[in-house]
Order: C-alpha cells, then structure tokens, then sequence
C-alpha cells in the first residue's frame, strides 16, 4: 500500500522508568498518555535505553488464580491479567480457555479494546 509507513506491529520506545523492563514482560506502553499494552522484545535495564515493544499478537502471560473462557475481554494488575478489573485500562482477549489453576494463558494484546474510544 503506498501509504503504509510501517506494520505497526512494535513500537520503539525510551524507557523513562527506574525499574528495569525484562524481555517478554507485559508493559503499559510507556508514552505520555498511553492506552495500550507491549511486550518488551529485549530487555531495557537503565533510564533512557531504547528498545522495540511488540504491540500486537498473541502471548502467553502471568494469569490471576480465576477460570477465564475464550473471548473474555482482560485487565492487567501490574503483574498478572484475568477477567476481575484490577486497573483502568484492558489489555486484550483470552485466546483460549483457562482454568483457575493455569499460571498462563495465550492472550491477544491490544484487541478488542474499550479504552481506543476513551472509555473506561
């Protein structure tokens, strides 16, 4: 298509955080006013390193202790996703069932979001 700039499938940006971002480590996208997820494709340990996120896909992510169906939209609370809203902003779908005892779930990121139309 001529005006396509990029596939937009990562973004690249400075880390302005103190803490140190692990490779694969889900991550509101660290932009002034961000209202979406990445998935750190290298590790960023110092202020001011740069580094690609990937901002679409499916990824197999830390899941809160709760049975979660196929579809079901998910939160992130700073370390795990599930179905119980635990902050102001979705994440994705679930790719596929899960049971209460699973640690991880394959999860579509950035789909199927409230938050692109500013709604909460």
């Amino acid at each position: 298509m001529k005006t396509e700039v990029l596939s937009g499938k990562t973004i690249t940006v400075t880390r302005a955080t103190t803490a140190s971002i692990a490779a694969g480590t889900l991550t509101p996208i660290p932009l002034a006013s961000a209202k979406f997820f990445g998935v750190a494709a290298t590790t960023l340990a110092s202020t001011g390193d740069s580094g690609a996120f990937y901002t679409e896909g499916v990824f197999s992510l830390p899941k809160l202790a709760e049975g979660i169906t196929q579809g079901t939209q998910l939160y992130f609370n700073g370390a795990a996703v599930g179905a119980t809203r635990t902050g102001p902003l979705a994440v994705g779908v679930a790719w596929e069932t899960a049971t209460t005892g699973a640690t991880t779930l394959p999860v579509k990121i950035n789909f199927n979001l409230p938050n692109a139309t500013g709604a909460v």
